[in-house]
């Protein structure tokens, strides 16, 4: 079912926005200006207001399927990441392209923003770090990192340590990319990272379908199971609700509990939900944004 009850938490399909023409894979909120910005296969950016049913009037089009975006808001600017490497950064409020560079010959996957430095830092499919300027995309330095696909980065709460999910996991520290721990145990790789809000710890799933809880004090594997038939592509906290959200290329989407992570409850395929892969997942005061293979963008909201 669609709709569940559980722990006072009741979550339903309130937008379903199916106005890509290819699967989404990249969503970001620019929270302040209650703007969702959306990117996938069809190479389109599309600007929506939080609700999901209008537009902004701001469409940015790419000459490749978008894989990644991040919008850094101390600049205005909005950072897409295509398939074929390239980067383009577009100031949202002059509506200016301030970047165009090839960044990578192979996709890339993963952008965030690092505040502390005023950074961007992506990643791609040929395992290499980037890192430029947030404000003008001036080149920083690039880090052959990993021999494999890197496929998503999470910056700890404090900005200091950046987890990096490829072939392994790794946590590095921000101002000099120094590794600080290495964890092996997805079969396959890791395909999604989070950090838990109120342990030292970090949470990985992988394209085992497994997800892995490792301290981030003492480098151990605290926790390891089986959550979803296929990749993990998105982990994200509610720490409204204390649940753990989880996303998956098996089409279902699945809560735990933040502190056991025992298993809650699973919003399945359906008419109503998701028929394919859950490519992205935002979750904020506002709802629950996920979008997938089968072009929907969904916003759940918690009608309790």
């Amino acid at each position: 079912m669609f709709v569940v009850y559980i722990c006072s938490v009741n979550w339903q399909p309130v937008h379903i926005n199916q106005m890509h023409s290819g699967a989404v894979y990249a969503l970001v909120l620019y929270s302040q200006g209650g703007i969702l910005f959306s990117g996938g296969a069809d190479g389109v950016v599309a600007a929506w207001n939080q609700d999901l049913e209008q537009q902004t009037g701001m469409t940015i089009r790419t000459s490749a399927p978008i894989y990644s975006l991040c919008f850094v808001e101390a600049h205005r600017t909005l950072f897409i990441g295509l398939n074929d490497g390239s980067l383009h950064g577009v100031h949202i409020d002059q509506r200016s392209e301030i970047t165009a560079v090839r960044e990578h010959t192979s996709a890339i996957y993963t952008m965030v923003y690092d505040e502390i430095n005023d950074w961007l830092w992506s990643a791609n499919g040929e395992g290499i770090l980037s890192i430029r300027q947030a404000r003008d995309a001036a080149k920083v330095r690039n880090i052959p990192f990993s021999t494999e696909k890197i496929r998503q980065l999470a910056l700890s709460p404090d900005g200091r340590m950046l987890a990096v999910a490829g072939e392994r996991v790794w946590i590095i520290e921000t101002a000099f990319a120094n590794p600080q721990h290495i964890y092996s145990g997805h079969e396959g790789g890791a395909t999604a990272v989070s950090w838990h809000p109120t342990k030292k710890a970090l949470i990985s799933g992988g394209k085992d379908g497994h997800i892995r809880v490792w301290s981030t004090a003492s480098g151990e594997e605290l926790l390891a199971f089986p959550a979803h038939r296929f990749a993990i592509y998105r982990l994200a906290f509610d720490t409204t609700n204390r649940i753990l959200i989880s996303t998956s290329r098996d089409g279902t989407i699945k809560m735990w509990d933040q502190e056991t992570l025992d298993h809650m409850f699973t919003i399945d395929k359906s008419a109503r939900t998701h028929t394919h892969s859950v490519n992205a997942m935002i979750i904020d005061e506002q709802g629950l944004y996920t979008a997938g293979d089968d072009r929907k963008i969904i916003r759940w909201q918690d009608t309790k």
